[in-house]
């Protein structure tokens, strides 16, 4: 800046002023600001980071923290809330932790370490303590996806339970009536609301077969989905199934596998509808939930910053509408 100030004649505080855009503030004529912009500009001047974070108390840098980045409904997350948050003005560092929690609890201390200004988490199971522990602290999070239903959090989530239920009950509206739900075996709020939305859906219909449920293992997701699909088509005696919802894209995905390997036909004798889109096999025409995920991004990140900016803990809750893509 004395640089610059030295080649407009002009003093190191005008300069100041002029690059944080408070010129008028300075009454700083409109042709002196211009010319320091200029020189400035020619000789790319840029921001010391760190310096300003010392003064400011602000890195201008938040995190996202997901379960796992290789999926593409987190990937989309990331790209949207990064995306915004440039927009905005701040640096997103991401992490995946892999829904491990032993992962997830160094990873938080490091970013918190690393003086970041907040975060956006997509929270896993058995880390609800972890959070008692960050909010007593005061520092700014916004839970995205998933939430706790006993923590007074900022969170943006959508309507699982709406969105299983419309979409189960489209199932049955097309004339299936033993339909199987297949979901990950997981505490957490966002599936037990779809699991509830499907079973919800099939009291509407009396004739409808009772619930049959079937958890998978975020460990050995493949493997457990692929003996599951086998597992319920060999046992057709006892349950003759005509419909399959999956809670996730990655379960249905490879429960299509398995179906197309065991030589299943897909179609008006046995209908398949997932949570988010599979373009596992294109040529089928599935329908699915399609959640609003730039609008969680963007949401999480205006909530987080307003949180940051205000600098006081809120309790909000934003619950985005998904629709269902009946194809």
């Amino acid at each position: 800046m004395q640089s610059i100030a030295d080649q407009v004649g002009v003093s190191r505080t005008t300069v100041s002023f002029v690059l944080n855009g408070k010129e008028k503030e300075g009454r700083i004529s409109s042709v002196v600001a211009a010319r320091i912009k200029e020189v400035a500009h020619r000789e790319n001047y840029r921001f010391n980071e760190l310096a300003r974070s010392l003064r400011t108390g602000h890195t201008r840098t938040i995190a996202l923290v997901v379960a796992d980045i290789s999926d593409r409904f987190f990937a989309t997350l990331a790209f949207h809330v990064q995306q915004h948050a440039l927009h905005k003005g701040y640096l997103v560092v991401i992490a995946s932790v892999g829904e491990d929690r032993a992962q997830f609890k160094p990873t938080v201390e490091m970013l918190i370490d690393r003086q970041v200004d907040g975060m956006i988490v997509v929270p896993i199971q058995h880390t609800e303590q972890e959070f008692v522990r960050l909010i007593e602290t005061g520092f700014p999070i916004v839970l995205a996806d998933r939430y706790f239903p006993d923590l007074k959090m900022n969170r943006v989530i959508i309507d699982n339970f709406g969105a299983s239920f419309q979409i189960v009950s489209r199932l049955l509206e097309k004339g299936c009536r033993r339909i199987a739900m297949l979901l990950y075996d997981d505490q957490l709020m966002h599936m037990q609301e779809r699991q509830k939305g499907y079973v919800k859906a099939l009291e509407k219909y009396p004739d409808a077969a009772q619930p049959v449920i079937y958890k998978i293992g975020y460990a050995n997701t493949q493997q457990e989905t692929r003996e599951t699909i086998r597992k319920l088509f060999s046992n057709r005696d006892t349950f003759d199934v005509d419909g399959l919802f999956f809670a996730t894209g990655g379960l249905a995905m490879y429960g299509i596998e398995t179906l197309i390997q065991l030589g299943i036909p897909i179609g008006p004798q046995m209908q398949i509808a997932c949570f988010d889109r599979t373009d596992f096999a294109p040529n089928l025409k599935i329908p699915y939930v399609h959640q609003p995920i730039q609008e969680m991004g963007k949401a999480a990140v205006d909530m987080l910053l307003s949180r940051i900016e205000k600098g006081e803990p809120t309790n909000e809750s934003c619950i985005l509408t998904p629709h269902i893509i009946n194809r």
